[in-house]
């Protein structure tokens, strides 16, 4: 609890300052490989954001990322979750969610521009991911892993989890939604 109040005082005055507090047993690090054994690989939270690759560290404290990893740009769990993304637009703009499309084959695309296979690399490198497997990331704005996923993911359970952190309720209090019910 002493974080947690430590965390929003810090950010009411001292706005550039973040307060973290990790379990090291779940977090991929050097340290914390003793304490690894008996946790599920899928289950390790990443704590460094590339500060070069496609430049993802830009987007912390602004917005929350959706990453897809995939062999190809065509492959299925990719077109599934392209197509929700699509039908879901309104819904992923309220809750700042950008999306970011990192193929080993084919287009890969960060908040809709066009990114180079080498930045692509990079940032499939730095999350370990081979180059056969479809992964879906949700990184929140804090910069840590929320959700991992590896198949398409069901965006209504990604916003449900969103919706369940206390930045986004105080988020979505402040503002009134433009999205139609269809699309939510």
């Amino acid at each position: 609890m002493c974080i947690k109040t430590l965390s929003i005082e810090w950010k009411r005055t001292l706005p550039n300052v973040a307060i973290a507090a990790l379990q090291s047993g779940t977090t991929d690090t050097a340290l914390s490989k003793p304490f690894q054994n008996n946790v599920p690989k899928d289950k390790l939270l990443l704590i460094n954001m590339p500060l070069s690759a496609a430049q993802l560290s830009d987007f912390r404290w602004k917005y929350r990322l959706l990453l897809l990893f995939a062999p190809d740009y065509q492959d299925p769990d990719l077109r599934q979750t392209r197509r929700a993304v699509q039908l879901q637009s309104c819904a992923l703009g309220e809750r700042d969610v950008i999306i970011g499309v990192f193929a080993a084959k084919g287009r890969s695309i960060l908040d809709d521009q066009d990114i180079s296979d080498r930045e692509a690399f990079e940032v499939r490198q730095h999350f370990r991911f081979a180059n056969g497997q479809f992964v879906a990331l949700l990184i929140g704005k804090d910069g840590g892993e929320k959700h991992r996923s590896y198949t398409a993911p069901d965006l209504n359970a990604v916003f449900a989890l969103i919706d369940g952190m206390p930045m986004p309720q105080q988020e979505m209090a402040a503002n009134l939604s433009n999205c139609t019910q269809s699309e939510k």
